[in-house]
């Protein structure tokens, strides 16, 4: 019990921190997971139908999460590892 005291005030300086890369990593793998599944789309209701405007606008948007998935995990990457600490 005294370990996880112990712990829990060594962390607190880190909560905003925490929470912030954890919310950027979630939408990151969000959108990274979307992308499977509008291939399927794009196969299953565009290709398979002909319907050349449904694989255009999916495509599109499949590039829009890309670019969007990209931005999420640099803006990770550049949260400060030391916290309240950093210069």
């Amino acid at each position: 019990k005294r370990l996880l005291q112990v712990l829990w005030e060594t962390l607190q300086p880190y909560k905003l921190i925490s929470a912030i890369t954890l919310v950027l990593i979630v939408a990151q793998i969000g959108a990274d997971l979307m992308i499977p599944r509008l291939i399927q789309r794009i196969v299953d209701q565009g290709v398979m139908a002909g319907d050349l405007s449904l694989v255009l606008q999916t495509s599109i948007l499949m590039i829009g999460l890309s670019l969007l998935s990209a931005a999420l995990a640099v803006a990770s990457a550049a949260v400060p590892a030391d916290g309240p600490h950093s210069a």
